[in-house]
C-alpha cells in the first residue's frame, strides 16, 4: 500500500508540474491561448499598484510576471530621428497615393523595430515600438501651426492615407505587430493658441462628417492598435476625459479594442488648463473612467500613486484599472514581448546596409511623387524659351539659384536637427546634410553643360546680380518650421516680406523665374502668379528632396503631386480660428470664394484627356437603385488618355454632390481617387466602386447616417475645380 501511495503521489506531482508548464494554472503564459485571454488573465492577477504601473508612459519592469520596462511612445511621423527621413505628412498627402504611403509606413515600422531589437540595454523592453503617428486631424484652417503634420483638409484623403500608413507600419503578420501605430490627436485638434484650454464647439454633423472619419478609417481599415487623445475640449468636455468620444464612439459605435493614451500632460491639463476638475487626482479618475488606458504625463513615481489614491478614494469605476491594464498588456502581447523571439518574425529584424539603401530609394520615390507643379505659363515675349519647365538646356546656358532655402533640404516637424553647412542654424529649422541640397543636386545633374551661379543666400545684392547675368532664375523660398510648428499659429498666409522684396528686385532684372516653394501649409501665392511663369510646391520633402527637385526641374521626372489643401488668397477668406464649423465656408467643400489654387490641383509636363464616363449600380442593375439607409454602392468608370509627348502620372479624382439637398451639403466632396501611370499615346480605364454611404450625411435627429433620395451629380476630373466629366443619377 505504501509503495502504491508514493507512486500515486508521484504521478499527481508530475501531472501538476506538466499543467503548470503548459500554462493551465497561469494562462497568460500559455502560448496556445489568444492574446486577449492571456492579457485578461495577467491583468486580473495584478495588484492595484502593478496595474497602475502599466497605465503610464514610463512602465517599470515586473520580474514576477516577466514584464520588461518600456516607454510608451516615440515619434515616427515621417521617419525615426537619425534614420531615413521621408517627406513630411502634408507632402505625403500631395502624392494622393495610398500604396506609396503604406510602403513608407512599412519602412518606418521596420526601422523602428530593427533599432529596438538591436538596442540592448540602452533601449530595454521594446521601447520605440509604439509610434505616435500618423496625425489625421483635419486642416480646417490654413493658419494652424501643425498643418505640416497632417495629410490635408479632406476626410476621405486623410482616411485612406492614414489607414495605409497604419497598416504598413504595423505589418501584415496575422498574429504579431511590427510596431504600434497611434493616430492622433483624437479629436478636433486644430489650434495651437491656448490648446491646453481651448473648447472646440462643433455640431454633431461636423463631428461625424468631418472630424471623425479619418480616425475611423485608421481603426477600421488600417487596424491601428492605439490612439492619442487631444489637448482640447469638445463641446465643453476635455478630450482626455470625454466618455462620448473615448467610449461611446470608439468602443461602442466602432467596436475598436485598442489602447487610448493621452497627449503629453493632457490629463494634468484637465484641471490645470481646462479647470474641469478641482485637482489632478480627480482628473486622473475622470480620464480613466472615460476610457483612457495610458497616461503619458510624467514618471511612474508620480502617476502610480495618483491612480492608487483615486481608487482608494472610490473615484474610479469598478474594474476601470483592470480594463486599462488589460488593454496595455494586450498591446505588449501583440508586440511579442511575452513570447520567445523565435516565434515573432519581427524580432529578427536588424538595421543593415541593404535595408538603409532600400529606404533611401523609397525616400527618393516619395520625394518625386510629392512635388506639385502649380503653374507653368509661357515666358514673357522676346525670351524664346516658351514654358520654363522643364528647363530646356538647348536654350539655357546659365542658371541662378537663389532664395533663403537653396542651400538646404528642410525636413519639417519631428526630425533630426542639423545645422546648415558652415553655420549654426536655428533649432526650429530642420536642415539635412545627408542627401544633397537643391544647389548640389542641380550642379551634379547639370554637370558642365550649364553654368550654375549660387551666391550666398544671405547676400541679396549678389543674388540679384546672379539673376541679372543668368538665363533663368530658380528662387527657392517659402516657409520653414519657424513658421510651421507646434505651439504657434500663423496670423497671415502671406510669403515672408523679405522674400517678396528680394523677388521684386530680381523680377526687374530677369523675369524668367521658377519659384520653388517650401513649407508644410497653404500660402498665399497670388502675388507670385504674375511675377513667376513657373511655380512649384516642393513642401518639406525629406532627405532626398534636393535630388527630386533637380529631376523635376530638368524633366527627368514628370511631376504629378496634387494639393491636399486649398491655397486661399488671404487669411481673411476663412472664418475665425475659433469657428470649428466647416459649413461656414471652410475647405473646398464649402468655400464659395475664389481661391489662389484649389484642392486637388497639380499640373503635368504632359496632358490628359477624360472620356467614356459610366455610372451603374455595383450589382449590375439599372439606375436608379433602391437604397435603404447606407446600403448599396455604385460603380463609376471612365478612360484617361495621355495626349502629350511624355509619360506621366495622372491623379483622377471623383467628386459627388447632392443637387437639391434639404439641408446644406458640400459643394462637392471627394469620394475616390486613383494615381495612374500612363505612357504617352496610351490610355487606361479607371474604375471606382463607391459605397452609397459616401453620399450620406449625419442625421442629427436619429444620430445616424442617412442617404436622401433625389438627384446626385457624379463628377470626374483632375482637381476639385478642373472637372472633366459629369453624370447625374437619381436615388429612390
Amino acid at each position: 500500500m505504501q509503495g502504491g501511495w508514493k507512486k500515486t503521489l508521484g504521478l499527481l506531482l508530475a501531472a501538476l508540474t506538466m499543467r503548470a508548464a503548459s500554462g493551465e494554472d497561469e494562462p497568460y503564459k500559455d502560448l496556445t491561448l489568444p492574446f486577449e485571454k492571456r492579457a485578461a488573465d495577467l491583468a486580473a492577477r495584478m495588484t492595484l499598484e502593478e496595474r497602475a504601473d502599466q497605465m503610464q508612459i514610463t512602465m517599470p519592469a515586473n520580474a514576477k510576471y516577466g514584464i520588461q520596462a518600456m516607454r510608451w511612445g516615440g515619434e515616427g511621423l515621417h521617419g525615426i530621428a537619425g534614420s531615413t527621413m521621408y517627406p513630411d505628412a502634408t507632402a505625403m498627402g500631395a502624392t494622393f497615393d495610398p500604396a506609396l504611403i503604406k510602403q513608407i509606413g512599412a519602412a518606418i515600422g521596420e526601422e523602428a523595430r530593427a533599432r529596438a531589437n538591436g538596442s540592448g540595454a540602452a533601449n530595454p523592453g521594446g521601447s520605440g515600438l509604439v509610434l505616435w503617428c500618423p496625425t489625421v486631424n483635419m486642416v480646417r484652417d490654413p493658419r494652424w501651426g501643425r498643418n505640416m503634420e497632417t495629410f490635408g483638409e479632406d476626410p476621405y484623403l486623410s482616411g485612406k492615407l492614414g489607414a495605409a500608413y497604419c497598416s504598413g507600419m504595423q505589418g501584415d503578420d496575422p498574429k504579431y505587430l511590427k510596431v504600434i501605430a497611434t493616430p492622433k490627436h483624437y479629436v478636433v485638434y486644430s489650434q495651437e493658441l491656448q490648446r491646453n484650454s481651448v473648447n472646440a464647439m462643433v455640431s454633431q454633423r461636423a463631428l461625424h462628417e468631418y472630424y471623425l472619419p479619418a480616425f475611423e478609417a485608421c481603426f477600421m481599415e488600417g487596424h491601428a492598435a492605439s490612439t492619442m487623445s487631444a489637448y482640447n475640449a469638445v463641446n465643453g468636455i476635455p478630450c482626455s476625459c470625454n466618455e462620448y468620444l473615448l467610449t461611446k464612439v470608439l468602443r461602442d459605435q466602432w467596436q475598436w479594442q485598442g489602447v487610448v493614451c493621452t497627449d503629453s500632460r493632457a490629463v494634468n491639463m484637465i484641471f490645470s488648463g481646462h479647470r474641469y476638475t478641482d485637482n489632478e487626482e480627480a482628473a486622473v479618475a475622470d480620464a480613466i473612467n472615460a476610457g483612457v488606458d495610458i497616461i503619458t504625463d510624467s514618471a511612474q513615481a508620480r502617476i502610480t500613486p495618483l491612480i492608487v489614491q483615486a481608487e482608494n478614494d472610490h473615484l474610479l469605476k469598478a474594474g476601470a484599472t483592470e480594463r486599462a491594464a488589460r488593454n496595455s498588456l494586450l498591446a505588449k502581447f501583440r508586440l511579442g514581448l511575452f513570447d520567445p523571439p523565435a516565434n515573432n518574425p519581427y524580432a529578427q529584424l536588424r538595421v543593415t546596409p541593404e535595408m538603409t539603401q532600400a529606404h533611401v530609394t523609397l525616400a527618393l520615390k516619395a520625394a518625386r511623387e510629392t512635388v506639385t507643379l502649380l503653374q507653368n505659363n509661357e515666358a514673357p515675349r522676346g525670351f524664346g524659351v516658351g514654358k520654363l519647365l522643364p528647363l530646356d538646356l538647348r536654350r539655357v546656358a546659365s542658371v541662378a539659384i537663389v532664395g533663403p532655402y537653396a542651400p538646404y533640404n528642410l525636413y519639417g516637424s519631428y526630425a533630426q536637427v542639423l545645422p546648415p553647412p558652415g553655420g549654426t542654424g536655428t533649432p526650429e529649422v530642420r536642415y539635412d546634410n545627408r542627401g544633397p541640397s537643391p544647389i548640389a543636386a542641380l550642379q551634379a545633374a547639370l554637370g558642365d553643360r550649364v553654368q550654375v551661379r549660387a551666391p550666398s543666400s544671405g547676400d541679396y545684392d549678389a543674388q540679384v546680380e546672379a539673376a541679372r547675368v543668368s538665363d533663368v532664375v530658380i528662387f527657392i523660398g517659402g516657409n520653414d518650421t519657424r513658421a510651421d510648428r507646434s505651439g504657434t499659429d500663423r496670423s497671415s498666409l502671406d510669403m515672408p516680406g523679405d522674400q517678396l522684396a528680394l523677388l521684386a528686385r530680381i523680377e526687374k532684372v530677369n523675369p524668367l523665374i521658377v519659384m520653388v516653394v517650401t513649407g508644410g501649409a497653404a500660402l498665399n501665392l497670388e502675388p507670385l502668379k504674375s511675377k513667376c511663369p513657373a511655380i512649384l510646391m516642393s513642401w518639406y520633402n525629406g532627405e532626398q528632396g534636393g535630388n527630386a527637385l533637380a529631376e523635376v526641374l530638368l524633366g527627368k521626372v514628370n511631376p504629378a503631386g496634387r494639393l491636399p489643401v486649398t491655397f486661399y488668397k488671404s487669411a481673411n477668406d476663412v472664418p475665425a480660428m475659433s469657428d470649428y464649423e466647416v459649413i461656414t465656408g471652410r475647405t473646398y467643400m464649402y468655400c464659395q470664394k475664389a481661391v489662389c489654387f484649389p484642392f486637388g490641383h497639380g499640373l503635368s509636363y504632359t496632358s490628359f484627356g477624360y472620356d467614356d464616363l459610366t455610372v451603374v449600380p455595383a450589382d449590375g442593375g439599372k439606375l436608379p437603385p433602391k437604397v435603404g439607409g447606407d446600403s448599396g454602392s455604385i460603380t463609376v468608370s471612365f478612360t484617361v488618355a495621355n495626349a502629350g509627348e511624355r509619360d506621366g502620372d495622372e491623379v483622377a479624382q471623383l467628386y459627388v454632390r447632392q443637387v437639391s439637398p434639404k439641408i446644406t451639403r458640400p459643394i462637392k466632396q471627394l469620394v475616390a481617387m486613383s494615381r495612374v501611370t500612363i505612357a504617352k499615346g496610351d490610355k487606361k480605364t479607371v474604375k471606382f466602386t463607391v459605397p452609397l454611404k459616401s453620399l450620406a450625411y449625419w442625421d442629427t435627429e436619429h444620430s445616424d447616417w442617412a442617404v436622401d433620395s433625389g438627384a446626385y451629380e457624379v463628377m470626374v476630373g483632375a482637381s476639385s475645380e478642373d472637372i472633366r466629366l459629369k453624370q447625374s443619377i437619381e436615388l429612390e
